[in-house]
Formats: structure tokens, sequence, C-alpha cells
């Protein structure tokens, strides 16, 4: 603390015989009486004694001690050291781009969608073969490298011009197969591709794993029935072509376990929502989620190495143990409309997309609260994901751009995720019915990044600088 400042010395005026010019003359006085306290020049009028013994006893000494004991006790004497700062100081110092390569900056391949445009897309886990499925009931199997359709598979009633869309695709996560399940209406499809790769060996798994469906009993669980259909190979032997899964509402989003028998599905309309888990080995179908916890699902995800189960509503994110059948923990997004959601490869972080502009990443060993909100775009974000190997995430959104981020995660506990934007993907795609970038997916090797528009276009981004 600052010792408090001293009184200021009497002068002359203050004096008993002060000098002549220190006197007031008489006008002098009366306009001293007349004016405000608080205005005058003196607080006190000169006065001339002859004599010490001649001076009388001065009558403000109390209030003038009082006013003094005030000012100590009220004005705080606190010495504050002022903080020099550069405000450049201030941000984070983040790494250059070009030192967190490679990433991709510029496009490659674009294909076009025939009909109508792609609402989702997936690669398959090799990287050679990519999914879109358009609002034509239609899904398209690509080939990456060469850029060319390879067969296109028509689902719902092909004699109806006004199909339903496909709104999920996705490849089974097995390298070594090669089936997918697509979503039309109310129907969940698991069609095998591997008659179309050319391939012998994935050709003979696919067909193993695909005719374990036939051993086990078909699930009766209310609302939801098994079909297969078999077809003759080239070996004239019976196999299973394709399973159709119906249920009572819309099936709107699907999630391949990662060992690829286990698929999560959500089931959406005007009534209600649903979880329902399908085993394609045992034609079993299990609705574990009560009414109340499922209510408003936007998306869903498996954890790809413990057995836990991602639920994502309007504005949280659940985390359920399956083995334990309970609830671990329950993140808090604070956006008012979850749209996607991605599972980072360790597990430990989660990436939610929202249609209110913002990006959302969790830290699950850290806090069910956000650690890092980012707001990057000007329009809804419609899709996110992490890349399977390397440190990268992209989001997507309806100002037909994607960004693209360097994010690399710790082992040690004590250091958090670095997260630092590398590119902006704009201008390739263009803006239609109000739709931008619908979906988005990487390539499991390589930092190639495929974005799906409401254009009717498919873009291929790779790193070529």
């Amino acid at each position: 603390r600052i010792a408090p400042p001293k009184e200021a010395r009497p002068g002359h005026a203050e004096s008993y015989n002060p000098p002549g010019e220190y006197l007031m003359t008489r006008e002098e006085e009366d306009a001293w009486r007349a004016a405000d306290p608080s205005t005058r020049e003196s607080p006190f009028l000169p006065v001339k004694y002859g004599a010490l013994r001649q001076i009388p006893a001065y009558k403000p000494l109390v209030n003038e001690r009082f006013e003094r004991m005030l000012d100590l006790y009220l004005a705080t004497r606190i010495k504050k050291s002022k903080l020099r700062m550069d405000p450049e100081d201030l941000i984070p110092k983040l790494p250059k781009p070009k030192d967190l390569r490679p990433f991709p900056d510029a496009l490659t391949t674009s294909w076009r969608v025939p009909h109508g445009f792609a609402r989702t897309i997936d690669v398959h886990p090799t990287g050679r073969w990519l999914l879109s499925g358009n609002n034509a009931g239609e899904v398209t199997m690509w080939e990456v490298p060469l850029g060319r359709p390879v067969y296109t598979w028509k689902f719902g009633d092909e004699s109806d011009d006004g199909s339903e869309p496909v709104t999920c695709v996705k490849w089974c996560p097995l390298p070594d197969v090669a089936f997918f399940a697509a979503t039309v209406g109310r129907t969940l499809y698991v069609v095998t591709a591997a008659r179309f790769l050319g391939q012998i060996d994935v050709l003979r798994k696919t067909e193993a794993l695909m005719e374990k469906s036939l051993e086990g009993k078909p699930s009766k669980t209310k609302g939801i029935a098994w079909t297969e259909f078999q077809t003759k190979s080239d070996s004239e032997n019976a196999s299973v072509d394709r399973i159709e899964i119906s249920h009572n509402r819309a099936v709107r989003q699907i999630a391949f376990h990662r060992r690829g028998d286990y698929i999560g599905v959500v089931t959406k309309d005007g009534t209600g929502s649903a979880v329902v888990l399908h085993r394609l080995s045992m034609r079993q179908s299990q609705v574990p989620f009560s009414k109340k916890s499922a209510t408003g699902v936007q998306d869903i995800a498996f954890h790809p190495l413990r057995p836990f189960f991602f639920i994502a509503t309007q504005q949280h994110v659940r985390v359920y143990n399956l083995a334990n059948q309970e609830l671990v923990k329950k993140l808090s997004s604070g956006v008012k409309l979850i749209s996607r959601m991605t599972v980072h490869p360790s597990g430990d972080h989660v990436l939610v997309s929202s249609l209110d502009k913002r990006l959302v990443w969790f830290d699950l060993d850290l806090s069910s609260k956000p650690y890092k909100t980012i707001r990057n775009h000007t329009l809804a974000i419609r899709a996110v994901a992490f890349h399977p190997q390397l440190p990268l995430f992209a989001d997507g959104s309806d100002d037909a751009s994607a960004h693209v981020f360097h994010a690399t995660v710790y082992d040690d506990m004590l250091k958090n995720a670095l997260i630092v934007p590398v590119k902006t993907l704009d201008g390739y795609h263009k803006p239609d019915m109000s739709l931008g970038v619908v979906d988005l997916c990487w390539h499991p090797v390589y930092p190639w990044l495929f974005t799906a528009g409401s254009d009717g276009t498919i873009k291929m981004f790779t790193n070529v600088s």
C-alpha cells in the first residue's frame, strides 16, 4: 500500500499576522461570503491579530479533521503496475499452413451425377470405389482412379418417376469385402457390389458374409421386416445379392460398426424418431433406447475402439456404453440444431456441425462442454468428417465452400488439441435450392477430399502443390 499523502503546509494567508497584500477588502469579503462554499478560492478569510494570545478557537477544526479521515478511509491507496502488452501477443502463435502439409488444396476430378444431385457419398476402405446416392433413388458406384461410373442401382419403384431420395449410403468398413448399405424411404438396403469389382477373393468373402444372414432366424421386432433376395452367380451357387429391412418410419442416417456386422439406423418422421440396431449375420434387430432418449435424433456413430455408441440429438450428444447398457456422458453443444457428427479415430474427440453456422469440438477426457467452437461459415454447415489416418478434418456448408483444418491430437493429457485452418475450398460448387455442399468424405489413406454439391457434381480435391 501507498502511504497517505501529507497535508499541505499553511501559507502566509493562514498566518495570525499575515502581510497586508493577503488581506481582503470590504468588497472582496462580501463577495466571498455571497459565493457558494464549493466555488470559493479560499476556504477561510485571512484575519490579522495583534498578538498570538488574541487568536480565538478555530471553529471548523472538527469538520476539517472529519473530512480528512473520510479521505483516508474512502480513498484506497494501492499501487497498480500498468501492464504494457502488445495486442499481437494475445493472438496464439499458430504454425503456417505450408508447414502442415499434406492437405487437399486443388481440384483434380469432377463427376456429374446422372439425375438430380448427390445427397450422400462414401468411399470404400481401399479408396478405389466411391458411392453416391442421389434424390432420384439411385446409387452410383464410381472408380476413383479413372473417374468413370461402374454401375447404378435403382431403388424403390422403378416405374414411379417420383422415387424417394437416397438419404444415406455407407460402405462396409471391412476392406476385403464389398457391400454397402443405402436408405430410401422406410427401407434399408444392404447390397453386394463385389461382382462389379473384378476381384475373385473379394467376391467370395462378400458372398460368404452375406450368406450368414440365411443361418439366423428373422427378428420379430415390431415394425421391422427382413427380406433376402438370392441370385445365381457365375458358379451357379445361390448367394444373397441384396437384403431389404423395412421400418415403420423413414430411415435418415446409418452407421456401420467397425467389424461390419452391426448397422445402426435412425428412423424419423413427424411422429417421432428411434434408433435401431441390426445384426446382419443373425438377422436380428433391436431398439435398445427408450423413446425419451431417442427423441430428435440427428446422427449416430459407433466408437472406433470401445463398445460405446454416440447419439446426437438436436442440442446434445449422448454417449452410451453398450456392454454395460448405461449412459456414460452427456455432452452439451450449445447450438440450436445439430446437423452431423463425426468421431475422431482415437475415440476421445467428437466433432459436431450445426445449422446455425457453428462447428463444435468436444474433448471427452476434458469436459462435457465444448473445447472449442468454430464460426467459419456464413450459412448452415451440412457435413463434417475426420480423416481416418491423417490429422485432418473438413466441413461443408450451404455457402458452397468446404474448409479444411489441421488437427493434431497429442497423447500427453496436459496438451490440448492443435486446430489450425489450412485451406478454404470455395468457388467449386454453385449453390442451388438454398443448398451448397451437402456431404463430404475423405480418402482412407491419402489427403484427398470428396465433396458433393447441390449443383449435381462431385469434386475430388488432392494435394497437388
